[in-house]
């Protein structure tokens, strides 16, 4: 099965909020726009970086202002 994290870094390591988000768009409720945070998909039980096609929703999800007014 297929769920994105939200994931940051500290500097003791990196965390993810846990959750286990079915879409990018839910996955963004829980980024922090700090610089510190990114999302990852977990496939099957192995983490991964977003794919193309993936990367790419974040970017339309992300300039369609999901993040605007959020601190």
């Amino acid at each position: 099965m297929l769920f994105y994290l939200t994931c940051w870094t500290e500097d003791d390591g990196i965390y993810s909020c846990g959750h286990e988000h079915l879409t990018i768009r839910e996955a963004l409720e829980c980024l922090v726009p700090d610089g510190k945070s990114f999302i990852r998909a977990r496939d099957n039980g192995r983490l991964r970086s977003l794919n193309d096609a993936e990367f790419g929703v974040f970017l339309v999800e992300v300039t369609g202002g999901i993040l605007k007014g959020k601190s």
